[in-house]
């Protein structure tokens, strides 16, 4: 049976409470739905089993894009998203709005990986100052940019990583914040998990065109 620690980032974050979650190791079968049950628990804990209007088997739904959703009824989606590394599995829930969550280790990113055609100038600089070494501020830009476009649904099916644009970086409590405006609006908190690798949530308010 998989059961994880579930984690809550307050309103103030990102704009709405988040949920998540991480679980070590290899993926196993059916960790995804597990996960997502008890992220749904905590989120929703007044209705049976935690999710509103939902019946087994659980309403786990894809967009043509592939964004995933908890489908209640026919006109509402809660927002999830996974990520999955050599590490373990992250899993994240929005009450509303849009979540996306990725994980990026700094190893990933070594001398020959293309930072110039992957970030824009101005925001590398600033991811730069704020984590210093090459590979630390490229895993948590990376980060960032894949949770936003997992937001907005798209993934980079649609858009190219260069235009996903970080218009702010500043410190906060335990991490960043990093604010984004086009072609994705939305907001990030990012920090360093064990000093292994970035995670990043993304949040946006917007509803975007991926159905």
């Amino acid at each position: 049976m998989v059961h994880t620690l579930v984690y809550t980032l307050p309103a103030v974050r990102l704009g709405a409470p988040v949920y998540f979650a991480a679980l070590a190791g290899p993926r196993q079968p059916g960790a995804a739905e597990a996960m997502l049950r008890q992220l749904a628990g905590a989120a929703f804990p007044a209705a049976p089993g935690g999710i509103p209007g939902a019946c087994p088997p659980f309403p786990l739904g894809r967009s043509p894009l592939g964004r995933p959703f908890i489908r209640l009824g026919p006109a509402r989606e809660i927002s999830v998203s996974f990520s999955t590394t050599s590490r373990g599995t992250c899993a994240a829930l929005a009450p509303w709005g849009r979540i996306g969550i990725d994980a990026a280790c700094p190893a990933e990113f070594g001398g020959a990986y293309p930072c110039s055609r992957v970030f824009r100038h101005r925001e590398w600089a600033m991811a730069r100052r704020a984590c210093g070494r090459r590979d630390r501020a490229a895993a948590m830009l990376w980060s960032a940019k894949e949770a936003c476009v997992k937001a907005a649904g798209t993934g980079f099916h649609t858009l190219d990583p260069h235009l996903v644009e970080c218009v702010a970086i500043r410190p906060c409590s335990h991490g960043l914040r990093l604010d984004f405006r086009r072609p994705v609006a939305a907001r990030v908190f990012a920090w360093e998990a064990d000093g292994a690798e970035w995670l990043s949530l993304a949040w946006s308010g917007e509803t975007h065109g991926d159905h």
